[in-house]
């Protein structure tokens, strides 16, 4: 059984004053050629942990190879996506002799049908990028064949991710010990801002009421769903794609180019989660990634991770809680799964040893459980809501995160500004008040609610030609 020690980079930031106040960086900017030296020295092995688009595959690729190429090292990298072969990684493979690349799937079939047990014993050092692969890659159920292969290998490990959850739910499976490197707090990370739904009327309200303004990226294993939405949205006047496993068309072509220009020119792309990861979505204008049936926290920090800052846009994504009927089935079915599982592992154990059988109902069981520890939170919470907004501000430190309702649809911001015009406050009589509650069908209270920290919204009363009357006093809040 292995053991983990979390390491923090801490003495990279001199004091946690500093530490607030320095822009957050890539992991190029703290780990250096020392720490290479340290992690091959010591006898753990690593797991690097830092935000996506923090530059994990760059530093290892880039830097940790060129390192081991200098130290006559010959590096195994395994990716589980191949669009991140013809995105990049196969120029680095070009550019250094020492580096070979693989796929996970690839060096699933070369054990599954090979019994040479000196296979990968030429490499000095392994990376497992995203090595949250393991447990939680929904669509291949042969992961555990990789996992063990390497395992069985005495080269040096170098895991990295951004959702080590599903990898620590089968850190007792790892051969070998291993530091754990947490960089998450001293990267950047490239989600601005979150707003949180409940139910799906109001999910898909809000997704093209956000349209207006952004390019969306929707997340939804459904296909059938995801043309409708297109097809709706390009009757609007959108320009709408799909995309999901068997597609194979210009925007297929221009995500997998090596290129770091944009490669999405349409308003709205519905994809399923095989582009969750190994993509990236270079978009020049504010956009949003729509995830409209998810209670997997790891795949929605994946999905976050295809959209990178590029050229200082806006990222922010909209996500709709699950409703408690759907999570209960959900846990049910895979109570049901897990007791076939351990007693298909029960039975095998007793009637043979073979290792990497069993290591696979160990994968089935720890993917299952893992989804059900976080199902069975959420059961058990009176606010879903309020547990996502809480989930979500420990994942995306830097993100404003807002649980959103209808109101929040309604321009009432623009309305106000468009009232007071250059000016900082204006009165509104009677006809007025009626005006903007006819344009906004909502009262001054929900205005008052809403706009609470852009505008200070006040009543009084006035006399006119003697009588009483209620006028609206708002005021614009300076910025600070």
């Amino acid at each position: 059984m292995s053991c983990f020690v979390v390491i923090q980079f801490e003495w990279y930031i001199t004091s946690l004053k500093e530490r607030r106040t320095t822009k957050l960086k890539y992991l190029s900017d703290y780990i250096k050629e020392n720490d290479f030296k340290k992690w091959i020295e010591s006898n753990e092995d690593i797991l690097l942990i830092a935000n996506a688009g923090a530059g994990k595959t760059y530093l290892l690729l880039e830097q940790f190879v060129s390192y081991a190429k200098e130290k006559g090292l010959k590096v195994l990298y395994c990716y589980n996506r191949n669009s991140m072969r013809t995105q990049f990684a196969a120029a680095y493979e070009n550019k250094y002799d020492n580096l070979t690349i693989t796929i996970y799937q690839s060096l699933e079939k070369k054990c599954l049908f090979s019994k040479n047990d000196q296979y990968l014993t030429e490499y000095d050092v392994i990376l497992c990028d995203e090595c949250h692969y393991f447990v939680s890659d929904s669509w291949n159920k042969n992961t555990y064949i990789s996992f063990e292969k390497i395992q069985r290998n005495n080269a040096k490990k170098i895991y990295f991710t951004a959702s080590p959850e599903p990898f620590f739910a089968i850190h007792s499976l790892i051969k070998n010990s291993f530091n754990v490197i947490d960089m998450r707090s001293l990267t950047q990370q490239n989600v601005d801002t979150i707003y949180i739904t409940s139910g799906q009327t109001l999910f898909y309200e809000a997704e093209e009421y956000f349209l207006k303004q952004n390019k969306v990226i929707h997340f939804e294993n459904n296909k059938e769903n995801n043309m409708k939405l297109a097809l709706k949205y390009a009757s609007k006047g959108y320009k709408t794609v799909t995309l999901d496993a068997d597609s194979n068309n210009e925007i297929t072509k221009l995500i997998d180019s090596t290129s770091n220009e944009q490669n999405i020119f349409v308003d709205f792309l519905a994809t399923t989660s095989t582009n969750e990861n190994g993509v990236n979505f270079n978009i020049e204008n504010n956009v949003m990634i729509t995830l409209a049936k998810n209670f997997d926290f790891t795949s929605i920090v994946q999905s976050s991770a295809r959209l990178r800052k590029f050229n200082d846009n806006h990222i922010s994504m909209l996500i709709n809680t699950p409703h408690k009927t759907l999570l209960q089935t959900c846990f049910k079915s895979n109570e049901k799964k897990l007791k076939e599982l351990c007693k298909k592992k029960n039975d095998l154990m007793k009637a043979s040893s073979l290792v990497v059988s069993i290591l696979k109902y160990d994968f089935y069981i720890a993917r299952l459980d893992l989804e059900n520890k976080t199902i069975d939170e959420m059961l058990k919470t009176k606010d879903l809501a309020l547990f996502y907004e809480t989930k979500l501000k420990e994942l995306f430190s830097n993100a404003s995160v807002k649980v959103i309702d209808k109101y929040d649809l309604i321009p009432i911001e623009e309305v106000l500004n468009d009232l007071l015009a250059n000016d900082d406050q204006i009165i509104l009589e009677k006809d007025m008040q009626q005006l903007v509650k006819d344009t906004l069908c909502i009262g001054i209270s929900k205005i008052k609610e809403k706009m609470i920290e852009k505008f200070e919204v006040t009543t009084d009363r006035k006399t006119n030609e003697g009588h009483k009357e209620t006028i609206w006093i708002i005021k614009r809040i300076a910025k600070n």
